[in-house]
């Protein structure tokens, strides 16, 4: 499977009880899906709203023919308090057809603009620290 992962470090973005009640794990990551949607939206990006996942809050993002899924989640758990930063994960995967994948083509790169537009958000943001990287063709 192809994707970027992004990590990182972060006192914001934690989730209020509401949120956390429509994630089947209780995983917090709404708030930065949410986050991340409206800047892409503000690049001109087609993002939906995010939904929640097992494994945390996905949405989809579009790029003229090329579509992706962006899931989002932050590590916290009850022991983590509000001062200490959490470990984000933003992890991102480009749809492809069986011929792509059987031929090796039109994989995920990491100058791709969806994830410069991602890389660049997140680096921009102030209470966002460390960011690493790791991608998987």
């Amino acid at each position: 499977m192809s994707y970027l992962h992004f990590a990182f470090s972060t006192k914001e973005f934690r989730d209020p009880e509401d949120a956390l009640a429509e994630s089947v794990n209780r995983i917090h990551g709404k708030r930065l899906a949410d986050w991340l949607v409206g800047a892409l939206r503000q690049k001109g990006l087609d993002a939906t709203d995010a939904w929640a996942e097992d494994h945390g809050w996905d949405f989809s993002v579009a790029a003229g023919d090329c579509r992706y899924i962006c899931a989002c989640s932050l590590a916290i758990d009850d022991d983590t308090s509000a001062a200490e930063a959490a470990e984000g994960h933003v992890t991102l995967h480009k749809a492809r057809t069986l011929m792509d994948k059987l031929r090796g083509r039109n994989k995920l790169a990491a100058d791709d603009g969806i994830a410069q537009a991602i890389r660049a958000a997140l680096t921009a943001h102030s209470a966002v620290r460390n960011v690493e990287e790791d991608i998987a063709a």
